[in-house]
């Protein structure tokens, strides 16, 4: 199975805010693909959009809901993220 390569993806990253997902989406930005941050705190959310510039998009999500469909914001979020 070949993968396009990670400039050429968009990747969603939930709890994107602090630990793991964060240093995900810093090396995920840093080797070229966009990326879409979800979490629950927007203002940090914020913050870590400015900085990777571009190539990033961010959800205030709740990954933890019951409701239907948690994942559409980050779908059109992930669709209209240039590059």
């Amino acid at each position: 199975m070949t993968h396009k390569p990670l400039r050429e993806q968009v990747v969603v990253i939930t709890g994107a805010s602090s630990g793991i997902g964060l240093a995900t989406a810093r090396m995920a930005a840093e080797r070229g693909a966009r990326v879409v941050l979800a979490a629950r705190s927007g203002d940090v959310l914020a913050q870590v959009a400015d900085e990777i510039g571009q190539k990033a998009a961010y959800v205030v999500a709740d990954v933890r809901t019951s409701r239907p469909s948690p994942t559409r914001p980050w779908r059109r979020s992930a669709a209209s993220t240039p590059g």
